[in-house]
């Protein structure tokens, strides 16, 4: 008598197709459904297709239609997907959907690594959220909502939870890195164009498993020192010169990846285009200057700027030509930090831009604190010359573009700018106060300028209720 096994092998296939193939993604929910435990003692908690226990070569010959033909979506659950599924099916899977998970997302790319005939990998990401949790974790004073993270700030994204568990990934012919959804099952962020994740980790991810081979250097081979000193300046360029600001830290670069053990993490520190200063010395005297004189320098706390500038020599120093400072101040023992940092700026002989940013440190004193005042919002206290440190600003030689700003005023002007006038009164009454502030930086700021060209106006650093008047002092004024 005929059974199953007697039909020929390509009849037995559409019969697995027609059982176990779906022409949708195939959920966590949907493949628990069609699967179900292993009852051997030692594999309990692993799953496979209800067919796949008639006998072994119904598995073999199930599991490769189930796990080969289906497109699995598995949302952010590969790492639980991978603990209940063998490793011979997982090497069965072709295609494969997922969504970087917010907790063990190093086991979860870990699991995707074991399916090693993948053809089609897509990632839901935010990349932008992710670089955003990246610099809180790096400098949790600031206010990170960059909608365009800058090239450096980018880098970041290399320290996220789950980046080494990607990188064991290679060898997919075809990788994507696709929208998220968020809790309402829209579909948010996406990769950043042209960022990290589409430029260097795509890359990465479908290339092919690099053999290892020692580099064996032969006789005709290209020094670097012997090409034309031109062509050494513009590779230097190409590998100091960072598009956007670059934030000096003493902690590990932001290009390393972030390891799931000590000795990853040990392994990766040291990942900073810095260390080609390092080669020889004759490429130190040649680079030096390169990084220090190119890239604009931004600093989140006065200390560090102060660390970074007693950690440099006269001459790394003399290179230094732009720098911003977030502003922040803590009085001890009578002495304010600030007053100590930026005397330090006189050491700079190069430097020709200087930018002081607040963040709501003149904003939030738009608000009066009289008792019943006709108005609750005032300038009365918002001066930036009584700030400690800004007066120095006007002692600050040779420097050709010097500024104050506050980056929460900023984004209440492009508010106002942008948004539809509404009959809001309360509104409007603050954003009078605005303009007045936008009005105080602009003098300020002229001021400084005129400084450095040795004429100091008096007036605004001598009267600190400068800022009440209609008419602002200027320099004939004195």
């Amino acid at each position: 008598m005929a059974n199953f096994w007697d039909l020929p092998k390509d009849v037995r296939k559409k019969i697995y197709r027609l059982h176990l193939v779906r022409e949708d993604p195939v959920t966590l929910e949907e493949h628990a459904d069609a699967t179900d435990f292993c009852d051997y003692s030692t594999s309990s908690h692993r799953r496979m297709p209800h067919i796949c226990f008639v006998s072994h070569k119904a598995e073999k010959e199930a599991a490769t239609v189930y796990y080969g033909e289906n497109h699995f979506d598995l949302a952010s659950a590969a790492a639980s997907f991978g603990w209940q599924t063998y490793t011979r099916h997982m090497r069965l899977i072709r295609r494969l959907t997922c969504t970087w998970p917010k907790i063990n997302a190093h086991d979860a790319f870990l699991a995707v690594a074991r399916m090693k005939r993948l053809e089609e990998l897509c990632i839901r990401v935010d990349e932008v959220s992710m670089v955003e949790d990246r610099l809180k974790d790096r400098h949790f004073r600031q206010d990170w909502k960059c909608s365009d993270p800058t090239p450096q700030q980018q880098l970041a994204i290399l320290r996220h939870p789950g980046m080494t568990g990607l990188l064991t990934i290679q060898g997919v012919p075809h990788v994507e890195f696709i929208k998220s959804h968020n809790w309402r099952g829209d579909e948010v962020g996406g990769p950043i164009p042209g960022g990290i994740l589409e430029t260097q980790i795509k890359p990465k991810l479908m290339s092919p498993k690099a053999a290892k081979a020692h580099a064996i250097v032969e006789s005709g081979s290209l020094i670097f020192l012997s090409l034309p000193a031109e062509i050494r300046n513009r590779i230097y360029g190409l590998v100091l010169e960072i598009n956007g600001p670059v934030h000096p830290s003493r902690k590990a670069p932001s290009s390393a990846t972030r390891g799931k053990t000590v000795q990853d993490k040990i392994s990766h520190v040291l990942k900073s285009s810095l260390n080609l200063l390092a080669v020889n010395r004759q490429i130190h005297d040649e680079a030096v200057g390169i990084f220090y004189h190119a890239n604009h320098l931004e600093f989140y706390y006065p200390a560090q700027l102060h660390a970074f500038l007693l950690s440099l020599s006269p001459l790394r120093q003399s290179f230094i030509r732009n720098i911003a400072l977030h502003y922040y101040n803590n009085k001890s023992g009578g002495i304010d930090l600030i007053d100590l940092t930026l005397p330090l700026l006189k050491q700079l002989t190069g430097l020709r831009r200087f930018h002081l940013l607040f963040n709501k440190d003149l904003t939030n004193r738009l608000y009066s604190t009289r008792y019943l005042s006709a108005s609750p919002y005032n300038v009365l206290k918002a001066n930036p010359t009584t700030l400690p440190g800004v007066k120095f600003l006007f002692t600050l030689p040779g420097v050709t573009d010097i500024k104050l700003r506050d980056t929460a005023l900023d984004s209440a002007l492009e508010d106002i700018r942008e948004r539809e006038r509404k009959p809001d009164f309360t509104q409007n009454l603050k954003d009078r106060w605005y303009i007045k502030l936008e009005r105080i930086f602009e003098h300020l700021n002229a001021a400084l300028v005129d400084a450095q060209a040795g004429r100091v106006n008096r007036k605004l650093l001598d009267d600190d209720e400068w800022h009440l008047k209609e008419v602002f002092p200027h320099l004939n004024d004195d």
